[in-house]
């Protein structure tokens, strides 16, 4: 690995030990250890970096050599830091904008005919240069295919994905033992066994990062993961396994019509991969075409009808998996139950968003107890099949001893 001279010292280049590659690399380890691993803040991480130059200063006798103390360089340096998309974002309804491209005001409409947001997207920050207009709301997320690319470069993770392809189902009225068994992993034909084909879970939730057992805080941010269901289980979920998407923008949700403003982008990134991409792995560095898929919408309740543009609990079509109503609440029949399809909930999301006016939308929801969602541009989902019940969000934020 090869780390420039001058990315880490800012003196001019000197002859000393200190030029030295590898020191320069244990350096930058140290740093980026002590911030990922131990949980020091850049601030800190920067203190112990300047601990470092006066030793380094003393050791060598070169009083005006100066080493770079912020830790996002060494992360840089050692490819550790993700690729980041960031956008302005309205506070108010979500909407994204280009950082080069911002207007004074937002101009996204939630209808095609109802008023424009108008929110104000920049605020003045008095810098040492002097005033600066900045973006009130940044929205980040991590680059799907640059996380890829570097999930598929690990030695061991295509050797491990390879066994999913080679997995033998039951027989049918046999014991399913997890996804790899059940009926949605071959609903997609040849997909799921197919090598390069990688089928992730999308799950999102939000919380209180100030906790809830702040009296009087509550503020909330969402958080936006995939996991690789080609993993075992006991890898599946595992941090450096998870695709981290991002975090929806605080301090509080969107709303059930401006999720699709923070999806939108994250489903861009999967959508490209339905038809395969060329990429380099750690077994064919030269590139391989790999295909990406989405099964399970997981979460909780309110966030999955949120995400899936589903009606809450307490909506006259309540229920996202049958037609039944509220007035009909009490009937336990199940036989009488019609469960709902992919293709209809997806022809009234298409309706509902077709809808000119905020009203026609409504009455559209009211009837159909649908609305739009980004997940429906993944075309090859089943929006009612592929919908899951988090376990006490168990599998993805480890909270399950906080419910005992």
């Amino acid at each position: 690995m090869h780390y420039p001279k001058s990315d880490f010292v800012q003196d001019r280049p000197v002859a000393s030990p200190l030029l030295d590659k590898r020191i320069i690399l244990l350096i930058f380890l140290l740093m980026a250890w002590l911030h990922i691993w131990c949980g020091v803040s850049q601030e800190q991480v920067g203190a112990v970096a300047l601990v470092l130059q006066i030793v380094l200063q003393a050791a060598l006798k070169q009083p005006g050599l100066r080493l770079r103390r912020d830790v996002r360089t060494a992360m840089d340096a050692l490819s550790l830091e993700p690729t980041i998309d960031r956008s302005a974002c309205c506070p108010r309804c979500f909407a994204r904008y280009e950082l080069g491209a911002i207007p004074e005001f937002c101009t996204h409409r939630e209808s095609p005919r109802s008023r424009p947001c108008g929110e104000r997207l920049e605020m003045v920050r008095h810098t040492a240069a002097g005033p600066k207009l900045v973006p009130r709301r940044l929205y980040s997320t991590q680059n799907f295919e640059s996380w890829l690319q570097w999930f598929l470069s690990r030695p061991g993770i295509e050797d491990i994905i390879d066994k999913s392809y080679e997995h033998k189902r039951p027989a049918p009225g046999g014991t399913m033992h997890g996804i790899w068994d059940s009926p949605a992993w071959s609903s997609l034909g040849s997909f799921t066994t197919t090598q390069g084909n990688l089928t992730f879970a999308f799950f999102i939730d939000w919380f209180n990062p100030l906790t809830n057992r702040i009296a009087g805080k509550k503020i909330s941010y969402g958080a936006i993961m995939l996991c690789c269901l080609n993993l075992p289980p006991e890898l599946r979920y595992l941090p450096e396994n998870v695709y981290f998407a991002g975090m929806t923008p605080g301090p509080f949700e969107p709303s059930v019509t401006t999720i699709t403003n923070v999806l939108e982008r994250i489903v861009d990134g999967l959508r490209a991969f339905w038809d395969g991409k060329c990429l380099s792995t750690h077994r064919n560095p030269e590139g391989r075409m790999i295909r990406v898929g989405v099964i399970p919408l997981q979460g909780d309740t309110p966030a999955l009808r949120k995400a899936g543009g589903q009606a809450g609990h307490s909506a006259d079509q309540f229920c996202a998996f049958c037609t039944l109503r509220l007035a009909d609440i009490d009937n336990l029949n199940v036989h009488t139950w019609t469960a709902r399809s992919g293709a209809d909930v997806r022809a009234a999301a298409e309706l509902w968003r077709a809808a000119q006016t905020k009203k026609a939308r409504q009455e559209i929801f009211v009837e159909h107890g649908v609305r739009w969602s980004e997940l429906h541009r993944l075309e090859y989902r089943s929006h009612v099949r592929f919908t899951v019940i988090g376990v006490m969000h168990n599998w993805f934020e480890g909270v399950l001893q906080d419910h005992l």
